[in-house]
């Protein structure tokens, strides 16, 4: 998976989401943005709450 070297984050705590995204065992979603977007912390609650069910880890969205 390559980071778009120009993609923003809104937030820190979107970042700290992101890198969890990254660290989800057995995850094989990808997430690809135009250069100079934005990255939301809203954006990035749906994309773990998605990345979580596909790996049949649901309960985890519950804390996002």
């Amino acid at each position: 998976m390559e980071i778009t070297p120009y993609v923003q984050y809104e937030s820190i705590d979107t970042w700290h989401l992101y890198q969890e995204f990254r660290s989800i065992p057995g995850n094989k979603m990808d997430v690809e943005m135009r250069n100079g977007s934005t990255m939301t912390t809203d954006m990035m609650h749906n994309i773990l709450h998605t990345a979580y069910k596909l790996v049949g880890r649901a309960e985890m969205t519950r804390s996002h």
